[in-house]
């Protein structure tokens, strides 16, 4: 359930975030109601979920709340695994760029060393704190 480029805190972000949620359930075998894409039923669970925003709601028996919870909490394991290969990727990408501009004569040998550490650590910390999130994500969405 990741966002689509948006700046948490904007309109556009509450929107992505009800989009990627609401694709979340389809995926799970939710319908979206006809009214509102926010609106979840799953009849065979008959389990509601109401996502506005970045609130979410779910209803339905005790069993099958706590089986989507886990199902959640999966979703959200694979969506953190695909943040974490989009800042790697980005990592090498700047890496690449760096070696070009070594190539090109830009920068110094030492200068390239210097930002590549740099580079490391900004991409260990972004890492670092999405892990920290998704933990924190995933102790809340198993809390009752």
């Amino acid at each position: 359930m990741g966002l689509n480029l948006s700046m948490y805190g904007t309109r556009d972000a509450a929107q992505n975030w009800e989009a990627s949620c609401t694709a979340s359930m389809k995926n799970l075998g939710f319908r979206s109601g006809a009214s509102s894409t926010g609106h979840c039923y799953s009849e065979e669970r008959d389990v509601w979920v109401v996502v506005h925003g970045d609130d979410f709601t779910i209803s339905g028996e005790q069993w099958q709340l706590e089986k989507l919870r886990k199902e959640l909490k999966k979703v959200m394991g694979e969506q953190a695994e695909k943040a974490k290969i989009s800042i790697r990727n980005v990592r090498r990408e700047a890496n690449e760029n760096l070696k070009k501009e070594l190539k090109d004569k830009k920068i110094g040998e030492d200068e390239l060393k210097s930002l590549e550490k740099k580079i490391q650590n900004l991409t260990d910390s972004q890492i670092s704190e999405l892990e920290k999130k998704l933990k924190e994500k995933e102790k809340e969405i198993m809390t009752v």
